[in-house]
């Protein structure tokens, strides 16, 4: 089974890892130990700037909403970016 996982690597390393996974695998590039410390780091770097941005696109919803008290749509948009937040918060416990 572990060939058949190497082979389906080469076309679809996520469907790869997504098996490996319900079997019990673990899935190793060979790489450097060091490339997926620095792999991390800039993704954490670019997830960080990311949440910055959401701040301040909140910042400015939540502007929206006091000029318009009344329209019930900026709630939806809230609660909808708030079911995404709790997927994301949900996916990292794994």
């Amino acid at each position: 089974m572990k060939n058949e996982i190497k082979i389906l690597y080469k076309k679809n390393p996520q469907l790869a890892h997504r098996v490996a996974k319900v079997l019990g695998y673990r899935i190793t590039a060979k790489r450097k130990e060091g490339d997926a410390r620095m792999a991390y780091q800039k993704t954490q770097k670019e997830i960080n700037k990311k949440l910055n941005t959401l701040n301040g696109l909140l910042t400015k919803h939540a502007k929206k909403l006091a000029d318009d008290p009344t329209n019930w749509s900026f709630i939806a948009d809230l609660q909808h970016i708030n079911s995404l937040l709790t997927n994301i918060i949900n996916f990292i416990k794994r």
